[in-house]
């Protein structure tokens, strides 16, 4: 495949600045992996300090400097159903069981049950991002050659409309916004594949995105044309 020499260097120049911005996710990472039990001990408390702040925490009585034993202590394991009224109330009133409210909901799969929406709150959503970042930083550590800056992300088809609940639709959205909207510039399928009405359109929109590759300053080069063979006698 043919690639003029402005894209290569776009290419080559963008897969630096990367490596070099997600450096500090992956040392990070690095650290908490050389003392596991002091990095979970900091989540915790995190978690504690956080889950105090809201009201399901507050009726607990779970004290914002709460160690594990008393997180366990304080919090009792709960089933789905025994959850709906808090998910209900964080709906009407944000930070009722969400730290600082749900900036997003998750639609489950639903394969093991009914689908259930899951909210997500930007501390969530940071998690997301500094772990995308890690990952990034480390293929592109590891030797990867970016051939034309794109890349593919699982998208499904859409089996019921959007029904404006603020759900997450596509997998950037898993992402702090700033990445998932930078993502987006660089990702071979459009999303909006999600909307065709059948399963062989959906499929069919993602075989040739795949094949063709999306427009913009990346855009894969044509195949240099190539001596005509002889047609078989």
């Amino acid at each position: 495949m043919a690639r003029s020499l402005p894209v290569s260097l776009a290419i080559r120049l963008a897969a630096r600045i990367a490596r070099s911005y997600t450096a500090g996710a992956a040392r990070d990472f690095e650290r908490a992996l050389a003392d596991p039990v002091a990095a979970q001990d900091r989540v915790q408390r995190r978690l504690a300090a956080a889950t105090a702040r809201t009201r399901y925490g507050r009726e607990h009585g779970l004290p914002a400097d709460a160690d594990y034993a008393r997180w366990c202590a304080q919090l009792p394991i709960v089933t789905w159903r025994e959850l709906e009224p808090w998910l209900a109330a964080e709906r009407d009133t944000p930070g009722a069981l969400v730290p600082d409210g749900a900036v997003r909901w998750a639609l489950t799969g639903g394969r093991t049950g009914p689908r259930k929406r899951v909210p997500y709150n930007a501390a969530l959503q940071d998690a997301f991002s500094r772990m995308a970042y890690a990952w990034c930083h480390d293929v592109l550590a590891a030797g990867l050659v970016l051939r034309t800056g794109y890349c593919f992300l699982p998208v499904r088809r859409r089996t019921t409309p959007a029904d404006g609940t603020g759900d997450l639709e596509e997998e950037s959205d898993y992402l702090a916004r700033p990445l998932a909207a930078l993502l987006r510039q660089f990702v071979v399928v459009d999303p909006r594949v999600a909307e065709l009405p059948s399963d062989d359109d959906f499929q069919l929109a993602v075989a040739a995105s795949l094949v063709v590759g999306p427009p913009g300053l990346l855009r894969r080069q044509p195949r240099t044309r190539s001596r005509a063979r002889p047609s078989p006698a």
